[in-house]
């Protein structure tokens, strides 16, 4: 995909919510109300209806992030995010890994390539590579918008950390786009 069809997908998924926003994009809200078929759960939620640890949330999870389940005959998605970790959740981590999963259901990453998870170990290198790229920079464009981030004052990545509420690295990240982006 490029760079224009991912804006799309943000575009489609933020006229799908249908509601007024501001920054910090309530992604949560957006996951639950663009699409219909989404379910967004926490780790300790899981923990507590399967009775599990959290050790054991992340050995079925397979990550300490986030990951969507997938239904092909319900055509439905579970986003599940850790919630447990609290390093995660006051650094705002768990935003990006909720709108990273969520990039991956509005590019149709589960459906184009049949997974009902995707996991690094189950799909090639450079294909596992490319649509994490794609997710990421869909959880990008929603979260730290650069035309609104250009029209901010405080355009370091302090300010959009905390006015995006995303974590320091991605902030780092989204600055330094931002920039490349404003000298074109």
């Amino acid at each position: 995909m490029n760079k224009a069809e991912i804006k799309q997908a943000v575009l489609d998924t933020l006229r799908a919510y249908g509601k007024p926003l501001s920054l910090p994009v309530p992604i949560k809200k957006i996951t639950k109300g663009a699409f219909k078929n989404i379910r967004l759960i926490p780790y300790t939620t899981m923990m507590d209806l399967c009775g599990i640890s959290y050790e054991e949330m992340l050995n079925f999870a397979g990550t300490a992030d986030a990951f969507t389940d997938y239904s092909a005959r319900s055509d439905s998605y579970i986003i599940y995010y850790n919630d447990f970790d609290t390093s995660r959740m006051s650094s705002n981590r768990y935003r990006w890994n909720i709108a990273h999963e969520l990039g991956h259901v509005a590019l149709g990453h589960h459906k184009k390539y049949k997974e009902s998870r995707i996991f690094r170990n189950e799909i090639s290198k450079e294909l596992y590579e490319e649509i994490e790229e794609e997710a990421n920079m869909f959880a990008a464009y929603i979260l730290v918008p650069h035309i609104v981030i250009s029209c901010v004052a405080d355009k370091h990545h302090i300010g959009i950390s905390k006015l995006c509420k995303v974590s320091g690295a991605a902030a780092v990240r989204r600055f330094d786009a931002i920039q490349a982006w404003s000298r074109r």
